[in-house]
């Protein structure tokens, strides 16, 4: 392997078998770890302040980060107060998560409730300054929640960028979840490319980067677990990524005051910024991947993440925008369908997975399918093979955020046109469906992602632009 790609995902989606004949739910989704819930969350929902208090008198080899915890937790929900995915939320549980290269705790998840019951919402505190302060936040369940029950909680999570966690016990692993990376970028190169098209003008069709990374100088190919956590120790924490953290923590999390620090009439005050809120409209897809030699999928590999998140694309656009033949109608008669958990749907959804997958250039690897950087934005071609008009625009970086027209392209995506855009991060692809930015300023843009692990909105996670890897706009008529 010699070109830097996107992989499939490994862990999540069941395994479907083709022995069964009538016409019924057969995709499952793995369900969330039964436990304990209340003991899980620690105790009822309560101020950070005295979540805190109760962990670090249990861990005061730890209390050093209480100051930090505190401080980033309130300020969050100083700038989120006015929307109705965290208002109702408080605190209820501190999780420690750790990392290859950092020593001691890498990471706090910190929980929230509404019913002092089940946790829903969580926030992703880096707990040193290699990474930034606010990681990652959500309205969904804790990834470590997923492993997590009443008699495994002495075990370590670690995390391993934003789309998978491991539980270790004496230092094996006994749990995952999420997808494991490919690859770990170099973030000392930055090579990048782009790409815009639009069908009613067809000589404008412009390509501005045919480079490729390569393996071994832009990034290192992950072989295994064990792989991992030695190019993880030695790539995620980058110069550029600390830098990036002494930046939000100075403008966004300010030891004292709030939001960002500006400049008036000659002196530094600080004004009382907030986040900015766009979402997609209408009804969601929620595809998944199609296993190894599963029915339309002939190939010994997963569909590939990236084709997966084009087909929730195209559903999201059949489903809202009337564009009526590209998802097909089922042989039941359904119109428009947002899974792909039976036969008839499967029937309707899963050639096209794989149509993408061929336009898209897609091969295996390692059991997972495989999509380059710089032919992601092919999917976009589905749309003209269908009869329907396109214009997009793309842009993709080896290395995380080298540039910030990925964020401007989630915004004028999903902002300014209230439709999905193609997201790549952490060698995984997602669906963008949500926008959040601070204050006008374009440095701190979010994009709200669907994995492509579920069948609903629990594994979403809102990703900051500087860890994206690659964004595509798409516009059908």
């Amino acid at each position: 392997m010699n070109k830097l790609t996107f992989c499939g995902l490994l862990l999540v989606v069941a395994s479907l078998t083709s022995s069964c004949q009538k016409e019924e739910e057969i995709t499952k989704n793995p369900p969330a770890t039964k436990a304990d819930e209340s003991t899980l969350l620690g105790g009822k929902a309560t101020t950070i302040e005295a979540l805190c208090e109760a962990y670090f008198k249990a861990h005061q080899e730890e209390a050093p980060n209480a100051e930090k915890i505190i401080s980033v937790t309130k300020e969050f929900f100083t700038i989120n107060h006015q929307t109705k995915e965290f208002k109702n939320k408080k605190p209820c549980r501190i999780q420690p998560i750790y990392a290859y290269g950092i020593d001691g705790v890498a990471y706090y998840e910190i929980w929230f409730t509404e019913n002092n019951k089940t946790p829903l919402g969580w926030i992703l505190i880096s707990a040193t300054d290699k990474d930034y302060p606010l990681v990652n936040f959500s309205q969904g369940l804790p990834y470590s929640s997923r492993m997590l029950t009443e008699t495994n909680q002495d075990n370590k999570i670690y995390r391993f960028g934003v789309s998978y966690y491991a539980m270790e016990k004496n230092g094996q692993k006994v749990a995952d979840y999420g997808k494991m990376p490919a690859f770990i970028a170099n973030a000392d190169r930055e090579l990048e490319g782009s790409n815009s098209g639009d069908s009613k003008n067809p000589d404008k069709n412009a390509r501005k980067s045919s480079v490729e990374a390569k393996e071994g100088v832009d990034y290192t190919a992950v072989t295994g677990y064990e792989s991992l956590k030695q190019v993880y120790a030695k790539n995620y924490y980058s110069s550029k990524r600390s830098i990036a953290a002494q930046e939000m923590k100075r403008r966004l999390f300010p030891t004292n005051g709030h939001g960002e620090a500006v400049k008036k009439q000659g002196a530094n005050l600080r004004t009382a910024g907030e986040y900015y809120y766009r979402w997609v409209p209408g009804y969601s897809a929620y595809y998944t991947q199609i296993d190894p030699g599963y029915r339309y999928n002939y190939f010994p590999c997963w569909s590939g993440c990236s084709n997966n998140a084009w087909t929730n694309i195209y559903g999201w656009w059949d489903a809202n925008r009337s564009k009526s033949t590209l998802i097909p109608t089922t042989s039941t008669g359904e119109a428009s369908p947002l899974y792909r958990n039976t036969y008839a749907r499967q029937d309707a959804i899963d050639p096209i997975q794989m149509y993408i997958r061929a336009i898209s250039g897609t091969y295996c690897g390692d059991g997972t399918g495989w999509t380059l950087f710089s032919d992601v934005y092919k999917g976009v071609y589905y749309a003209p093979a269908k009869g329907y008009g396109y214009n997009f625009s793309a842009w993709w970086c080896n290395s995380p955020g080298c540039n910030v027209n990925l964020a401007n392209i989630v915004t004028e995506g999903i902002a300014n046109n209230y439709t999905p855009v193609h997201i790549g991060a952490n060698s995984h692809a997602y669906v963008g469906l949500g926008w959040a930015q601070w204050s006008d300023n374009t440095d701190w843009t979010w994009v709200y992602c669907y994995p492509g692990w579920r069948e609903d909105n629990l594994d979403n996670v809102w990703i900051g632009w500087r860890d994206l890897n690659s964004a595509t706009r798409l516009d059908i008529y």
